[in-house]
């Protein structure tokens, strides 16, 4: 069999087309692969197989296009998963052989100590939830067996190499029956949509009181079993929507340990786009990215930007948390489509001028001139203490509560402080000792500012109907 690849949305064919390779991730655990490739067919009615193709292929995006001018006419297009299918009724294993565990056993030498007594020995080729596959070399045959019809197994040493040891690999490919008008060499467009890709943004901060300075990468995760080789990369920031999605055809289980990659090279860079309502970003150079690979690549270039701090107490808890928010302006040197993502935070320490992690956060989606947000955590020198200090019900279906909130602000610099309180029902706040906001109809907000070492109580009264 030969090698290719496949398409989704957010893509126009034209005759036009320039050869190469590209992937476009999504957010959501799904890729489009486009490959150019030259098949060889004969005149009239040919067949075309092709096998190099992720694990979780959704067969129903396949397109297989011709380029040029030369064309020809697919007639039937076939999805072909040889694997056997694992055999019904309750199979009982020991917690050693299950998941991962098992399959990293693929390709190697077994002995395996049967139910009945006897013993098998082999190269283990195919495993899944019910069965393993083993190839018998002694007998030269290829044997399927169910997981209970196995009492033990003798793990070998030895690792096994499919192709110098002669083994069959059940690997899933797809099939054409193609007509053509004359026998000749044909460019072609395969695409396809796959599950297995997926990115998101990642940024690493260096916090400084009132600036961060921002570095921002795009992280790319490939858990589809295919390998990418001399791909452009096309990143799609923003959710298109999918129809319920088509059930996919896997050959692998269990979860993929990652390795981790890092391009941190200057140079090449992402351009932005928007295309309808996404963003798009398209990397200047093609990229390598094995199965079962992260690659973290610089996104934009690293900004030093201004930002606010303030700290939050939620009546009834015992946390102070810390909040930043930045301005997405190009008055503070972004302007920028930021993507959603996790955010790392340090702090340089002036000793050694050392980092430190401080905390993390993931954040949302954050378009030109609205605010990021960053939450990194719990305050250590900012407490609070919520007390109901009264309770009644000076008719049937109202209450009132007297409450209080002491703060303490035993830091050495000046804190801004939002205390948030949520009431439930019809309410009216009828004593207060500050002033308040209401932010929505069940959370009023009383913000004031703590001088170092300042102690502070707020206080009101609240009148609900129920």
């Amino acid at each position: 069999m030969k090698t290719i690849s496949l398409f989704l949305g957010l893509f126009v064919l034209t005759t036009g087309l320039a050869a190469g390779n590209r992937i476009v991730f999504y957010h959501n655990n799904y890729g489009m692969i486009s490959e150019t490739i030259r098949i060889s067919l004969e005149k009239g009615i040919a067949t075309f197989d092709y096998d190099d193709l992720p694990l979780n292929l959704e067969e129903r995006s396949v397109m297989l296009t011709p380029l040029g001018s030369d064309t020809f006419t697919v007639q039937t297009q076939s999805y072909i998963n040889p694997a056997p299918r694992s055999q019904a009724g309750r199979v009982v294993r020991s917690p050693d052989l299950v998941g991962s565990y098992l399959q990293s056993y693929v390709g190697k030498e077994v002995e395996l100590v049967m139910t009945d007594g006897s013993m098998l020995k082999g190269i283990m080729f195919y495993q899944d939830r019910n069965m393993i596959g083993l190839d018998d070399k002694a007998n030269k045959r290829n044997l399927f067996i169910r997981l209970d019809e196995i009492r033990n197994f003798v793990l070998g040493p030895s690792d096994f190499d499919f192709e110098t040891n002669g083994i069959t690999k059940y690997v899933p490919y797809l099939s054409w029956i193609i007509r053509t008008e004359k026998e000749d060499t044909y460019q072609a467009l395969l695409t396809y949509l796959c599950t297995g890709f997926s990115w998101e943004g990642l940024y690493k901060a260096v916090w400084d009181e009132d600036t961060i300075i921002l570095e921002t990468f795009a992280r790319l995760s490939n858990d589809s079993g295919k390998e990418l080789e001399d791909f452009r990369v096309l990143l799609v920031a923003g959710e298109p929507k999918r129809a319920t999605r088509p059930r996919t055809h896997a050959v692998r289980g269990g979860i993929a340990s990652h390795s981790v990659s890092m391009d941190l090279i200057a140079s090449p860079e992402f351009t932005a786009d928007v295309f309808d309502e996404y963003h798009l970003f398209t990397y200047s150079e093609p990229i390598n990215m094995k199965d079962r690979e992260n690659q973290q690549i610089r996104l934009y270039p690293s900004q030093k930007v201004k930002t606010s701090i303030h700290y939050e107490y939620v009546t009834g808890t015992t946390d102070v948390t810390t909040h930043l928010k930045v301005k997405n302006e190009e008055a503070n040197n972004l302007g920028i489509a930021l993507p959603s993502g996790s955010i790392q935070l340090y702090r340089e320490d002036e000793k050694d001028n050392m980092l430190t992690f401080v905390g993390e956060d993931y954040v949302n989606a954050t378009p030109v001139d609205e605010e990021l947000s960053i939450s990194p955590g719990k305050a250590f020198d900012v407490v609070a203490k919520t007390t109901t200090l009264q309770s009644r019900n000076p008719a049937r279906n109202i209450t009132e509560r007297d409450m209080q909130v002491e703060i303490r602000n035993q830091s050495d610099k000046t804190r801004e402080i939002r205390v948030i309180h949520t009431i439930r029902g019809t309410w009216t706040i009828v004593r207060n000792s500050h002033p308040y906001e209401q932010r929505d109809a069940t959370t009023i907000v009383f913000k004031r500012e703590l001088a170092p070492k300042e102690e502070l109580e707020i206080s009101w009264t609240e009148r609900i109907e129920r």
